[in-house]
């Protein structure tokens, strides 16, 4: 039996799409196939919150902190296919992928909602914070380790 993170790559990739967005049973967004989901709706990034049935992610709080230091408001929300559709940006956010920006959504009518190739400003300034911080946590942690 397949998980639904496979199952739904694989439908997105009939789409010729290379991931894939949930939603569940009120048609809430929950998160990507193995990451978080971002949108950036009237300049705040919000986010689907774990009242939509996800587990907080690491990468996701981090962007949060960051947005906060930076003077970017974060918002953790409920978010409806009518709440995304004004969306300008988006993004995914995980440990292992990091900050990867969207270039489109297919809805299931058909529409196709555009960000802005290589992601928009907000996107790439939380690309660059991200990346930052993941350098000076390296160098604060440089003696950390799992075994001795």
């Amino acid at each position: 039996m397949q998980a639904n993170n496979i199952l739904g790559v694989l439908q997105a990739r009939e789409f010729g799409a290379e991931d894939c967005l949930f939603l569940n049973q009120k048609q809430n967004f929950t998160e990507a196939s193995n990451s978080n989901v971002l949108f950036v709706i009237d300049g705040v990034v919000q986010t689907p919150s774990i009242q939509s049935g996800i587990l907080s992610g690491l990468t996701k709080n981090i962007i949060s902190e960051l947005c906060s230091a930076t003077g970017i408001s974060y918002n953790e929300t409920l978010l409806s296919i009518n709440d995304v559709r004004s969306a300008t940006e988006c993004f995914i956010a995980s440990a292992t992928r990091e900050i990867v920006p969207l270039r489109s959504l297919r809805f299931e009518d058909g529409e196709f909602l555009e960000f802005p190739e290589g992601g928009g400003t907000v996107t790439r300034m939380l690309q660059t914070r991200y990346k930052d911080y993941v350098i000076r946590y390296c160098q604060e942690n440089i003696d950390s380790r799992l075994f001795s």
